[in-house]
């Protein structure tokens, strides 16, 4: 019997740390299998726009498609999330497409003579003709409501000037208490956004943003890009901020801008990966955070 017994809890403790395992291992693949993703855009005669996201060698992908032409003002869009290669959207084609043919009689109609239609169709004209008169009488005391409402707009249409002196009076008196709320709030926010512990939870949201971005900006940027506006300025300004993406992708990325028209065109392509870890750490370090519950929730209040 001791021996039975000792054979039954082996094998239930080999369930359960089997069960442990494949848990532990799902645990793993949701956290640290990177998510990645693909972002390509054109824009020629007409704008277009790809983005892809995948997630374990492809078992699970989501893509969405926009695209707008200049000349015939056309706007599509399309999305689509597939399931190892296959769009749900078949899935649930095949699903309808099932059941109809599920749902069908298998016994012919019944055919309707052409006796007892002529037979119906006098009756259906006497009910018709009720069915007019009706509506007839119903609309008596609409029409008369309609009238008498008409009047009344007349009636009041006649220039009053006290009338409208009053209401610019009230207009006047509501955009200052507005401008008065407005100044109070700026005021507020002024004094919220300089308290020494809403600087501390700034200071922690950038840290753990710059490591964010450290964590899932993208591996490979490629594409040409020509632009320009009609202020040169604001072309200047444009290639200045740019002009940054140099430090990590110098060597597939090229800018080229024009000073002299108003212009738009190139192509990008982004490809980059995070993994969800990156997204619960970050989440944990700020929950855990003091002053950033305390500005969420004086923020809310």
């Amino acid at each position: 019997m001791l021996h039975v017994g000792l054979l039954i809890l082996k094998i239930l403790g080999i369930l359960l740390l089997s069960i442990l395992g494949l848990v532990l291992l799902l645990l793993c693949i949701v956290l640290f299998v990177p998510v990645g993703y693909r972002l390509d855009m054109e824009k020629r005669e007409r704008f277009q726009l790809k983005g892809r996201v995948s997630w374990l060698c492809w078992v699970l992908t989501a893509i969405f498609f926009v695209r707008w032409e200049n000349s015939e003002d056309d706007f599509q869009t399309e999305k689509k999330i597939c399931i190892f290669g296959i769009s749900l959207n078949r899935i649930r084609e095949w699903k309808k497409k099932h059941c109809r043919k599920k749902n069908k009689p298998k016994g012919r109609p019944m055919q309707k003579t052409e006796k007892s239609e002529e037979e119906k169709a006098p009756e259906v004209a006497v009910k018709r003709e009720e069915q007019q008169e009706e509506k007839k009488t119903a609309d008596l005391p609409a029409v008369r409501e309609k009238s008498r409402e008409k009047k009344e707009r007349h009636r009041r249409k006649r220039w009053n000037p006290m009338e409208t002196f009053r209401h610019i009076c009230d207009k006047i008196k509501n955009i200052g208490s507005l401008v008065r709320s407005l100044y109070r709030k700026t005021n507020e926010f002024q004094e919220f956004w300089n308290r020494k512990e809403h600087v501390r939870a700034r200071q922690a949201v950038l840290q753990e943003t710059r490591f964010l971005w450290k964590k899932s900006r993208p591996r490979k940027v490629a594409g040409k890009v020509t632009f320009g506006f009609e202020d040169p300025s604001w072309t200047g300004l444009g290639t200045g901020l740019l002009s940054m993406l140099y430090q990590w992708y110098p060597k597939r990325f090229s800018i080229h801008p024009d000073f002299e028209r108003e212009i738009l065109e190139g192509e990008l392509h982004i490809r980059g990966r995070i993994q969800i870890y990156v997204l619960c750490l970050i989440a944990f370090r700020l929950w855990r955070n003091q002053d950033v519950r305390q500005m969420y929730q004086e923020w809310k209040q």
